[in-house]
């Protein structure tokens, strides 16, 4: 899971840019990239990363800014391939051949990616990274030796990967984005003046002032240049999409307009769905606490359901810590909910508390969420889970891609197995079926949502 940025026509490119990347900071902490182009060629440094948030991108800005360019693309990255603290492997890249350079930001994931690496080490091409991003840029470098545009080698190239992938590209002088033609992941197209605006949020568009025009639609390449945008078609076309259902319940911020939702409305309604199935439960003293910041909406939705009251002051967010969920490595997930959250002790002592969350994945920031309420004097602790039980892993971006990693999958969904590996006292999830109904997969709508972390039900 990445956050990525184009614009083309827009004044102050790099400041737009950098703007348009803190409003993705949630999708990814690792690394931050920005590659510029002025109309004739790609301006040094080209591209320009950095290890770290957009702030470290900032201080280790070059001594000038090029305020003039008439293009760029940039990226902040949330490693689900190749190492994860590497230069090598932040974006952009950028590319040469023989049509001319070309750079590449990229969201998502390749499946298999090391067997289409394998193909073109054969044929001499040299890797500077071990990233699949990388391997995709080299599938166009390829594609240009047999065609006579860029265009043309973009799109042979995409036909051929099959991946969850959402690409911003950029020539010297022409902005590229794109969707596989499942749409896994999020790529929508805005407007700003006379210029125009890729991102995988719409809240990017809000801190611009930009207008969001559309999604870019699944196996959509739009190209945009001095004429605008122009739509061209890559793939085969697919029944069905498989729009990841993961940036609805946690990655996306609640203020974005994504896949065609509200994401905030639609955290609200699977908690009132939750409200719908779980109830309340029966206990003396209770405290109910919404764990910020994702879950505040699904706990906001059972909150109008239920009637009971939320309390959203008790649980403290240090706001100057990232995602825990996409940190590398246990002990840093561990330390980092320490970090980022901090109780009142004198609303939780000798109360019941009732945790309302938007997913449990591996457990372990959970379980020390609870440990946290038992230290400031709860005498019991209930978790609510506003989707359902992750028994799958996904391939298609999001870092969960083995069993083990999930705890509902080790205890074979036994849930009262998870509910003592987190050390909570009862545990409820939302049904499959419920979670179904809200976003729309109960039959009477287009299959439109990837659900394989759920159901197990992979499509590539």
């Amino acid at each position: 899971m990445c956050g990525i940025v184009g614009v083309h026509s827009i004044v102050d490119a790099p400041k737009a840019i950098l703007e348009a990347l803190l409003m993705l900071q949630h999708r990814g902490q690792e690394a931050s990239g920005i590659a510029l182009a002025d109309g004739k060629e790609f301006m040094e440094p080209a591209p320009h990363r950095v290890l770290g948030t957009v702030s470290e991108f900032e201080r280790d800005w070059p001594g000038f800014v090029p305020k003039k360019a008439l293009l760029g693309i940039g990226h902040v990255r949330y490693g689900t391939s190749g190492e994860h603290s590497s230069l090598a492997n932040a974006q952009p890249l950028v590319l040469s051949s023989s049509l001319g350079p070309f750079s590449i930001a990229h969201n998502g994931d390749t499946p298999g990616f090391e067997e289409m690496q394998e193909k073109l080490q054969s044929r001499g091409v040299k890797f500077l990274s071990t990233a699949d991003t990388e391997v995709i840029g080299q599938e166009i470098v390829a594609r240009a030796e047999t065609v006579e545009t860029m265009q043309e080698a973009m799109l042979e190239a995409l036909a051929g990967i099959k991946g969850a992938f959402a690409l911003v590209m950029a020539t010297p002088s022409a902005l590229v984005g794109c969707r596989d033609p499942l749409g896994y992941r999020p790529l929508s197209l805005g407007r700003l003046d006379d210029g125009w605006v890729l991102a995988s949020e719409s809240c990017a568009f809000d801190a611009l002032r930009a207008e969001y025009i559309r999604d870019i639609e699944p196996g959509e390449l739009v190209w945009i240049d001095e004429n605008g945008p122009q739509s061209f078609r890559f793939g085969e076309p697919k029944p069905n999409r498989q729009q990841c259902v993961f940036e609805l319940i946690y990655f996306s911020r609640p203020d974005s307009y994504v896949f065609g939702r509200y994401v905030d409305g639609m955290r609200k309604a699977l908690g009132e769905k939750l409200a719908e199935e779980v109830g309340i439960p029966k206990h003396e003293d209770m405290v109910f606490i919404g764990v910020p910041d994702s879950a505040m909406f699904a706990a906001e939705g059972y909150e109008k359901a239920t009637g009971i009251r939320l309390r959203s002051s008790v649980l403290i967010r240090n706001h100057y810590t990232g995602r825990t969920f996409i940190e590398e490595g246990t002990e840093k997930r561990e330390n980092g909910v320490r970090l980022k959250f901090n109780p009142l002790h004198r609303e939780i002592e000798g109360k019941w508390v009732v945790l309302i969350d938007d997913s449990l994945v591996r457990g372990t920031t959970m379980r020390r969420l609870v440990r946290m309420m038992r230290e400031n004097g709860a005498v019991g602790v209930t978790l609510l889970i506003a989707s359902p039980p992750i028994l799958h892993p996904c391939y298609y971006g999001i870092d969960m891609k083995t069993y083990e990693q999930l705890r509902a999958a080790v205890e074979k969904g036994d849930i009262d197995k998870i509910c003592t590996f987190v050390e909570a006292d009862e545990l409820h999830y939302l049904s499959l079926e419920g979670f179904r109904q809200v976003v729309g997969q109960d039959g009477s709508e287009t299959k439109d949502f990837c659900l394989a972390c759920f159901d197990g039900k992979h499509a590539l």
